[in-house]
């Protein structure tokens, strides 16, 4: 390729000019700056590009995420990804030499960031109203500090979420009527009880008379699986502390509820007891026949014996009544044991 020179015919002014097949075509050298002034390009003064729809793209989307002040938090990591990408095509651009290059890069890679932003855009702005949908959806959902709902009143998920957890903690949680259980069912083997401690003295007892602490009171087991739950009775135990089996002969009563009036220690059982006949579920002889050096036992099996506890608690409740002129030890404990299948 060869350069020469030419005279301007008009003006006689000399320019460069390139021979090319013979025919001369002017010389020109590119430059850019404000009027009155021209700065060559060159690598150190590269030809500034303005990407308008680069930044035209970049800017519609930084204003969609940011209509909404309540959402630029939630919208921090698009917005720190966008800004990168921006920054890398700007010191792409400033390391361009020559238009030539700036033209290259960008027809090699700017259709695609175009094409990538455009769908991005297209993808915020598909409904206008995205930011009011995010907020509603949080609202939905509700704050993890809300209080828990347990009933059908309206409440977020968080709140219902809650309130399912804590009933399933506490055992509350109620499926509905049918045969699909949470948690434990019944069918399940259980021995319960309790004890009393007669007073300090060998008074003998006579037949059908109360035997009680020096305060009588129905001796509580907590025999059910749950509140009012139902079961039958198979077994029923009776130990005592002293060691004499001479008309060691006793009757186990069984009540719903404690009776509203007891006899006191050494009474009539029969005429001292009131308020049972609605809350009696039967009794059971027992004599102790088995002795120890510290103290003797007696065992009964029954045939099924159903029973059913009051609303509100787990126990039905005993009272012991001797069958036999028996003396006890003073201070004698009779400890009972009931042996149930419960519902």
């Amino acid at each position: 390729m060869a350069y020469d020179q030419a005279t301007l015919p008009a003006t006689g002014d000399n320019v460069a000019i390139d021979k090319i097949a013979g025919r001369d075509f002017q010389r020109v050298k590119s430059a850019f700056g404000a009027e009155g002034s021209a700065t060559d390009v060159s690598s150190a003064n590269p030809m500034p590009v303005d990407d308008a729809d680069t930044q035209a793209g970049l800017a519609a989307i930084l204003a969609k995420l940011l209509s909404a002040p309540a959402t630029e938090a939630k919208q921090d990591s698009a917005i720190t990804v966008l800004n990168a990408i921006g920054a890398l095509l700007t010191t792409q651009a400033g390391y361009l030499d020559g238009i030539e290059g700036l033209i290259g890069t960008t027809n090699g890679k700017d259709f695609a960031t175009q094409a990538t932003l455009a769908a991005v855009l297209a993808k915020l702005i598909a409904a206008p109203s995205t930011e009011a949908k995010q907020d509603t959806l949080i609202a939905a959902l509700g704050a993890s500090s809300g209080a828990k709902v347990i009933t059908d009143a309206n409440g977020t998920v968080q709140q219902y979420l809650r309130g399912l957890v804590s009933q399933w903690i506490a055992g509350t949680l109620v499926v509905g009527a049918g045969e699909n259980h949470l948690g434990e069912v019944g069918g399940n083997t259980a021995v319960a009880g309790g004890s009393i401690t007669r007073q300090a003295n060998t008074t003998a007892y006579a037949l059908g008379q109360h035997i009680a602490a020096a305060t009588a009171a129905a001796i509580p087991c907590a025999i059910a699986r749950k509140n009012a739950g139902t079961g039958v009775i198979t077994g029923v135990r009776l130990s005592k502390s002293g060691n004499v089996l001479t008309n060691a002969s006793f009757r186990v009563h069984l009540f719903k509820t404690a009776p509203a009036t007891l006899p006191v220690d050494a009474a009539a059982f029969a005429a001292g007891v009131s308020g049972v006949s609605a809350i009696a579920l039967g009794y059971v002889d027992i004599t102790m026949d088995q002795q120890y050096s510290d103290g003797a036992k007696g065992f009964a099996s029954i045939q099924a014996k159903a029973f059913d506890a009051a609303a509100g608690s787990q126990n039905i409740y005993a009272l012991i009544e001797a069958r036999g002129a028996y003396t006890p030890a003073s201070g004698e404990t009779f400890t009972l044991a009931l042996e149930a299948l419960r519902d």
